[in-house]
């Protein structure tokens, strides 16, 4: 996690993008890296409102190498993969049902079960 001291320790162009009206601004890696579990992110507080409370929880092992290895990466994963999800989103979004911006989607289907034995016989699991 990125706790900075002041504002000057605060990223450049910050101020331009994170400032609402004494706002705390939070980020987080995993859903960008699709990795549900591995609890990654950053915090900007400008004000000092989080000086004094202690995280809830601490980086594991995976999540320490997971990001130094996002930090070597210089988004370059990001700038492969978002394209492709865009396209795969594009395409999920033609199929009736519940229409999200998350990362899944919500769909009706006529025949659960032989939707999933379908998807069992190609290795997926709902």
């Amino acid at each position: 996690m990125q706790h900075s001291k002041s504002r000057e320790d605060m990223p450049d162009n910050w101020e331009k993008h994170y400032v609402y009206d004494g706002a705390i601004h939070l980020r987080t890696y995993t859903k960008s890296y699709g990795l549900p579990g591995i609890r990654i992110g950053y915090f900007l507080d400008p004000y000092g409102k989080m000086r004094n409370v202690k995280m809830p929880w601490s980086i594991g092992a995976i999540g320490k190498a997971f990001i130094e290895k996002i930090l070597q990466d210089d988004r370059q994963f990001l700038k492969e993969s978002m394209p492709k999800i865009w396209e795969e989103k594009k395409f999920v979004s033609k199929i009736p049902g519940v229409k999200t911006a998350a990362n899944f989607c919500t769909v009706k289907v006529k025949n659960k079960d032989k939707l999933l034995t379908e998807l069992m016989r190609n290795n997926m699991m709902v």
